[in-house]
């Protein structure tokens, strides 16, 4: 089976639930952003599920990552890399999700 690649991902803004970060820790920017990816087919690799900075909503660099799932067993499987510039999903290898969608709180700048 192939693996899920970053061209695998779809991402959706949800503008409506974005705003500017102010303050002296500032973040720069907090978005919402829905990724889907999977078919029942394309499998997770030892090196997660890659994903693009500036499709999730933040020009350079993320800061914090959250998963944020309707089904709470979905958001528990999904972790983020911790990586600014190369941020990945990492979950079970080896699995082939049905469809999944997740909404991601990102905040960069």
């Amino acid at each position: 089976m192939a693996d899920i690649l970053a061209g695998n991902v779809t991402y959706v803004q949800q503008p409506n639930l974005s705003r500017r970060v102010e303050g002296p820790r500032s973040t720069g920017m907090q978005v919402m952003t829905k990724v889907t990816f999977g078919d029942g087919a394309l499998t997770v690799n030892a090196a997660g599920i890659p994903l693009v900075v500036k499709s999730l909503g933040v020009p350079q660099f993320v800061k914090r990552l959250r998963v944020i799932a309707d089904n709470a067993n979905d958001a528990r499987k999904y972790i983020w890399n911790g990586s600014e510039t190369s941020p990945t999903l990492f979950a079970d290898s080896g699995t082939a999700p049905a469809a999944t969608t997740l909404t991601l709180e990102v905040e960069g700048y």
